[in-house]
């Protein structure tokens, strides 16, 4: 139940951040100022930290597991993120005549490098994995995951990422395709409230049904519950529905809160009690390792998929004696009759994707514990 409360104090952030995103931008009629919205925020919660945690000062042992003694470890690990995500995001781009790129859009940058830094990225986690079995403090003790327990809630936890970032991305990205510029930011932010309430709603109750229904049953019922939102998403009409929106990303977010509690208390409850710091941080990391992870390789999909279908369209060129403004305006026809359609095909597939990865994710939860066990165990 705590974990549940915990989990929704955080998807009410999710609620609050797109509202105010919008009226900002709406403000200041730009998303630049969007990035000063950290400071206030940051002072805040550093005020709350400052005056509120007033506890006793303890000096951290050296023994304890995740200090800042493994730099190395550390740093193998970043790298390695930060390589297979950049790697993974920068697939699928246009050609110089084709596809995208005959429409005005610019390749990735990072396109000649897309294997390199996937091999990179792959030799670090090894490096890292190499180097946390023989560290004497390893900042992720991998004896976690030969707790089959341990593990399934965090692959569970990695697919429900990449499943739930696709709402979060690509949902103000079919907004923005069917509606004008001015109401994209309000309308996106009234949907994906409404989204990440459920989630705060859904989290509370998986909280309350584990100690009835089980890890492993909660578990199921929400990602099954996100699939069937997910599946319904994917057949959304090519022009705004707020009813049939809001009512289909209700039903995904409480599917996504649903899950929240179950798994975080599984993979905390099957760590030892001097590993029970970094089980809780890891899953938050292996969450968003997902989403990270999830968009990156599904955007360069869906890119890829977007500039083969727009390749194969007929070139659009100015005809003799056109003049610019018509030619213009034919341009902008044929965004709309034709270019638009696909996009809005390809976003939708990426929800039926996500609707698969939920289902996928039913496997791992299949090892999650049947029933709710006692939360921390005291050391002996």
């Amino acid at each position: 139940v705590a974990l549940g409360i915990v989990a929704a104090a955080d998807a009410l952030g999710w609620v609050l951040g797109p509202i105010w995103g919008a009226a900002i931008l709406q403000i200041f009629g730009g998303w630049r100022p969007i990035f000063l919205l950290n400071i206030p925020i940051g002072l805040i919660a550093g005020a709350v930290l400052v005056l509120a945690w007033r506890g006793p000062r303890r000096v951290a042992s050296p023994t304890v597991n995740g200090s800042s003694r493994d730099i190395l470890g550390a740093g193998l690990l970043s790298m390695a993120l930060v390589c297979i995500n950049l790697g993974a995001s920068s697939g699928g781009e246009a050609g110089a005549t084709s596809g995208q790129a005959a429409l005005g859009a610019t390749p990735n940058p990072l396109e000649p490098y897309q294997v390199p830094l996937l091999i990179a990225g792959v030799v670090a986690l090894v490096a890292f994995l190499l180097v946390e079995r023989r560290a004497s403090d390893p900042l992720v003790p991998l004896g976690l995951f030969r707790d089959r327990r341990f593990s399934a809630a965090n692959t569970t936890n990695a697919l429900v990422g990449a499943a739930l970032m696709v709402a979060m991305a690509n949902v103000p990205l079919l907004i923005t395709l069917l509606s004008t510029e001015s109401d994209s930011a309000l309308v996106s932010a009234e949907l994906l409230s409404v989204f990440s309430l459920m989630m705060a709603v859904g989290s509370v109750v998986g909280g309350r049904a584990v100690s009835r229904l089980g890890y492993r049953a909660v578990t199921w019922v929400g990602l099954i519950v996100a699939a069937g939102g997910f599946f319904r998403m994917s057949d959304w009409p090519a022009a705004i529905a707020m009813g049939r929106m809001a009512g289909d990303l209700a039903v995904t977010g409480l599917g996504f809160g649903l899950v929240i509690a179950p798994i975080g208390a599984s993979a905390i409850n099957a760590a030892r009690h001097a590993d029970i710091g970094i089980a809780s941080a890891l899953v938050i990391v292996m969450r968003l390792i997902g989403m990270t992870v999830g968009i990156s390789a599904l955007t360069a999909w869906a890119v890829g998929r977007l500039n083969q279908a727009l390749a194969a369209l007929p070139p659009l060129q100015q005809q003799v004696g056109e003049s610019l403004a018509d030619y213009f305006a034919r341009q902008q026809q044929f965004a709309a009759d034709q270019v638009i359609p696909l996009t809005l095909g390809v976003v939708r597939d990426t929800y039926l994707v996500a609707a698969i990865i939920c289902l996928v994710a039913l496997l791992p939860a299949v090892l999650l514990p049947r029933r709710a066990e006692n939360a921390l165990v005291e050391p002996d």
